[in-house]
């Protein structure tokens, strides 16, 4: 099942539609689906949600019932068979090519997802991967992929059953020779950082939902291409690692880290300050309380409150004259001035 969907699966990115006719080239895949299936298949579901020994169980008895398991045991392949014959059992166990597409799929999601959760049954295969045997069917296709070494733990099952998003659109038929292929290839995602190296974080694949969905963590080598650079998959690319927001730090006490591009530095708290003479790191500073002077003022003498009634009752006459009320009767021009002194007042305070 691994081999057949994987080397099989077609590069659906570089679709053009005036290259629809022609026939494309068969690669590893760089991605599951798109988009991704709406429904698993519930056989494998129901089975696997039980379990790794539930759901490899389910996909076992699965595959000895296609055509390629049954020439096996019977001598007669497809081309063999009378046409009626070949309609029936080339989807088997299947009825619909639809239905074979979503079990194959439901199972590559669930076998990925049990190989990024390190299942140990999955950290060797029996044979080696390089030299498996996948039925009569595929006997002349050989893999020559150098990710294909079973003595790295779990580097069969990740070529089995994931997507690659490092190496998984290389030419050759999706098999990557050498590591520099991969490296230096302008498919890999990773090329221009540091020393091109691309790889699949276990820890950051945890869950299911996001791995049905394309959304595989992958690390590049930011290290290399910049210091105290990391990963950011948001983005994809390399950016200043937040030495402050990820702790990685040392200040001393009474210290604040700030981070800058490329490191960070280490400030005092407010309240602190450096002081050489009281040797290294951050002192709470001292304030000495000023005590409060004030002047106090002479009071007012009789002449001083005369001449400052006089000038009032000057500027009043003055208003007057500008106003035109200097003419009418005393009485009248105290309440006018009143009211307009009043008005004066509430206008300041609005």
């Amino acid at each position: 099942m691994d081999f057949d969907h994987r080397y099989f699966s077609f590069d659906d990115d570089d679709d053009d539609d005036d290259d629809r006719d022609k026939p494309r080239e068969a690669v590893f895949m760089r991605h599951f689906p798109v988009p991704r299936l709406r429904t698993l298949h519930p056989s494998v579901k129901r089975a696997c949600m039980k379990g790794f020994h539930t759901c490899i169980h389910e996909i076992a008895l699965s595959i000895q019932n296609t055509p390629a398991f049954k020439e096996q045991k019977t001598g007669v392949s497809l081309n063999q068979m009378s046409e009626n014959q070949k309609e029936e059992e080339l989807y088997a166990p299947f009825k619909t090519s639809l239905e074979q597409f979503q079990y194959r799929t439901t199972a590559s999601y669930y076998m990925c997802y049990y190989t990024l959760q390190r299942i140990p049954e999955l950290e060797h295969f029996s044979s080696e991967c390089r030299g498996l045997s996948f039925t009569l069917r595929y006997k002349d296709k050989r893999l020559h992929d150098y990710r294909a070494d079973d003595k790295e733990p779990y580097a069969c099952a990740l070529l089995s059953f994931c997507p690659d998003p490092c190496c998984g659109k290389m030419p050759n038929g999706g098999q990557v020779l050498s590591p520099g292929a991969c490296r230096t290839s302008a498919k890999n995602p990773c090329s221009k950082y540091g020393d091109g190296t691309c790889q699949v974080d276990f820890k950051q694949n945890q869950n299911f939902q996001p791995l049905m969905k394309n959304r595989l963590n992958f690390t590049c080598d930011c290290a290399a291409y910049r210091k105290s650079f990391v990963w950011n998959m948001r983005f994809r690319q390399c950016i200043d690692k937040d030495e402050c927001y990820d702790g990685d730090y040392t200040c001393e006490e009474n210290q604040v880290c700030r981070n800058t591009v490329g490191s960070y530095y280490c400030a005092c708290r407010r309240g602190y300050a450096s002081n050489q003479t009281l040797g290294r790191g951050c002192h709470k500073q001292e304030y000495h309380q000023v005590e409060d002077h004030f002047v106090d003022l002479p009071a007012p003498t009789e002449e001083v409150d005369v001449a400052s009634k006089s000038q009032g009752e000057d500027l009043l006459d003055k208003f007057g004259d500008f106003l035109g009320l200097n003419t009418a009767p005393p009485t009248t021009r105290s309440s006018i001035f009143t009211n307009i002194l009043m008005a004066a007042i509430v206008v300041a305070t609005i």
